[in-house]
Order: structure tokens, then C-alpha cells, then sequence
């Protein structure tokens, strides 16, 4: 799926490096897996057991990232954010709860769910009814509470022009943990088979067979 994703976000000029790309990236070939797998179900000392499956290597996001504008002959720099940067811009966007919010006044305010509203006879009575006590008020009153409930929260915008990467995207590729695989490398004599360098080959293979690439 990250494969796919990073093709994508390349091909769309969507892809951004976070902190340079130095995020770590704990990658694990589907070959190794399959070995870990079967390796675990022909040890009983697994039973019980967690294990992290990886391909050993100490890879970045930047590596990934890159080896896959590699294959696509992308040679130009990549847009770079720091995570500091973004973490000022999420605190700055709407929260779940005013965004849904304002959504719902929204749609309260719409002519189509008006007039759905008005079918409903106690609905078109108390509709009535608001109406009359807002023209009831002063001018000054009524602005204060259109200014309240009818006018749109500004958009978002992020203040600089690279792309803006979702909040999973961000916690994923800032990272700084790399998973050790001593533990199945003891109990499983388990040993990667497929490095990120042949990892990346045989995916490079496996998009261009798909048409992907």
C-alpha cells in the first residue's frame, strides 16, 4: 500500500519529505514475512510470543521515498517541511468538534433543509416563531447573532506553498523508533532474505508488470 501511495503522491507532486525525510522507516518485504510466518507456526518456543518482522535494515523515509522517485526517473528535489512547522499549522486548523459544528449550522441554514423543515407543521411553527422574535429585535442584535451563526469559518490554508501532509502521514514518516528483530532472530532463527535494496528491484518490477509505473 506504500508503495502504491508514494507512486502516487510522486506522480500527483504530492510527495513531501518531513524533516528531510529522516524519519525512520521500518520496512518488511512480503517475502520475509511469509518466512517469519511459517517460521512461527513450526516453533512451539513461539507460542505466546510477539515478534517485530522487518527487513533489518536501517531505513529512512527520505530512502524510500526517494528509491521511488528513482524508479520513476524523478530527478528533482523533493519539497522538505519540518514537523515543527506542521505541528503549528494542525494546532491552527478547525478542531473535529467546531468544524462539525459550523458544518451543521450550515446545513441548518440551507434553503433545501429549510423547505424540507417546513413540510412538518410544528417545524414551520417554530420557524415561524424564530423569525418573528429576530425581527422583533434591534438591528444591532440581530447582526450580532447573524455575524454568530451566519458567517463561514475562513478555510484552512497552510501559510507556504509545498504540499500539506495529512496528520497520518505526518505521525508515520516522524518516526524515530526502529524495531530490532533480535528477538526472532533467537527464538525463530529468523533472517531476512530480501534487503531494501532487492526489495525495492523486485517492487520496481512488480509496478511496471502492473502497469503502475
Amino acid at each position: 500500500a506504500w508503495n502504491l501511495r508514494a507512486v502516487t503522491e510522486l506522480r500527483e507532486g504530492s510527495a513531501v519529505l518531513i524533516d528531510g525525510g529522516r524519519g525512520v522507516c521500518n520496512t518488511t518485504y512480503v517475502d520475509n514475512l511469509v518466512d517469519a510466518i511459517f517460521l512461527t507456526l513450526e516453533n512451539d518456543a513461539a507460542n505466546g510470543e510477539a515478534f517485530f518482522i522487518t527487513d533489518g535494515d536501517h531505513v529512512t523515509w527520505g530512502d524510500f521515498i526517494q528509491a521511488h522517485a528513482r524508479m520513476m526517473g524523478i530527478d528533482t528535489p523533493l519539497p522538505d517541511v519540518s514537523s515543527s512547522e506542521l505541528r503549528a499549522l494542525y494546532g491552527k486548523a478547525p478542531s473535529l468538534i467546531s468544524s462539525s459544528v459550523r458544518g451543521a449550522a450550515k446545513a441548518l441554514r440551507s434553503r433545501e433543509f429549510r423547505t424540507v423543515l417546513l413540510q412538518i407543521p410544528a417545524f414551520e411553527r417554530a420557524l415561524k416563531s424564530t423569525w418573528e422574535w429576530l425581527e422583533s429585535l434591534p438591528e444591532s442584535r440581530r447582526q450580532d447573532i447573524r455575524s454568530r451563526f451566519g458567517v463561514p469559518r475562513r478555510k484552512f490554508v497552510p501559510p507556504f506553498a509545498v504540499p500539506l501532509p495529512d496528520e497520518v502521514t505526518f505521525q508515520t514518516q516522524s518516526g524515530t523508533v526502529f524495531f530490532s528483530i533480535q528477538k526472532a532472530r533467537d527464538i525463530l532463527g529468523y533472517s531476512p532474505r530480501i534487503n531494501f535494496q532487492e526489495g525495492m528491484l523486485r517492487v520496481e518490477q512488480w509496478l511496471r508488470f502492473a502497469n503502475a509505473l
